[in-house]
């Protein structure tokens, strides 16, 4: 039968990048599918004067996660209309942000202004 999801069971969500400018969602259908059964398969667009654009990447979800993994190993490094597919699984949570990221949930302290701030009072106590 099919494999339940449930929390912490395996992802079946995979996320497609460097497609081709001109992909349907119906060929990214097409393309996933040779390799199991799937619920969705869609691609993020944007409207560009006027003219609906990919944005280069797109989302499949199987409907067995053993399809979905196939799919990775098979499909990650695929060349099709001029480009090579990377194919990774979704994340749930975001990524661990490293001490020299930028980006950070501590309350603003990594901020652009706050490290500003603080280059200009380590130039102030340098010359003191």
């Amino acid at each position: 039968g099919e494999e339940e999801d449930f929390p912490g069971s395996p992802k079946k969500d995979l996320f497609v990048f460097h497609l081709p400018n001109g992909m349907t969602e119906g060929q990214l259908h097409d393309l996933f599918s040779q390799v199991g059964k799937l619920r969705r398969a869609r691609i993020q667009f944007h409207t560009e004067e006027g003219k609906r654009a990919t944005k280069g990447y797109g989302f499949v979800t199987f409907k067995r996660f053993s399809d979905a993994v196939v799919a990775v190993h098979s499909l990650n490094g695929f060349s099709v209309g001029g480009k090579v597919l990377a194919v990774t699984y979704c994340r749930d949570t975001p990524r661990p942000i490293s001490a020299n990221n930028s980006v950070s949930t501590n309350n603003g302290t990594n901020s652009a202004r706050n490290r500003k701030a603080r280059r200009g009072q380590r130039r102030a106590s340098a010359s003191a």
